[in-house]
């Protein structure tokens, strides 16, 4: 890990994630050692009561080249190489598309929602740490989340 970026790599996807810090460095903590994709970035507002933070973040598909897996050693050196690579490009604009950004607290509104059903045992922190949020059930497969009326 390096201070300027951290590289995600899910070998069983073959696919390769990268968040660049392009102002404030943060200290980058791994939340589950089971899963190390899961970060918390911990940014020092040195007594502030705001602040501004920059990131660019990419995902990608690497090699499903089984030589590049079977040595941490190798893996660990071809995936900083394309790292490196990205840090030394990820200024230069390449498209003009539009950036499609889902906003889940908007969809809930405008649709209307009471419920929510999730699957995904990382995701679940969002609804539990979200205010918005009530847990109504949960066991191994699935959490319910019923969505809290806002006063009018």
């Amino acid at each position: 890990m390096r201070n300027d970026t951290v590289g995600l790599l899910d070998v069983g996807v073959k696919a390769l994630g990268q968040i660049i810090f392009n102002q404030e460095q943060p200290n980058v903590e791994i939340v589950n050692d089971e899963n190390p994709c899961i970060l918390e970035l911990l940014y020092n507002l040195q007594g502030k009561s705001k602040g501004r933070i920059q990131i660019s973040a990419t995902a990608y598909s690497v090699t499903d080249d089984p030589q590049y897996y079977q040595d941490p050693a190798v893996t660990a050196d071809e995936m900083n190489k394309i790292i490196t690579l990205n840090l030394n490009s990820y200024k230069k604009q390449i498209s003009n598309l539009p950036l499609d950004v889902f906003n889940y607290q908007k969809a809930v509104t405008t649709w209307n929602i009471s419920y929510i059903a999730c699957r995904d045992s990382e995701v679940m922190p969002k609804f539990v740490n979200d205010p918005a949020f009530s847990l109504v059930f949960i066991n191994d497969e699935v959490a319910i989340f019923m969505v809290k009326s806002s006063p009018s």
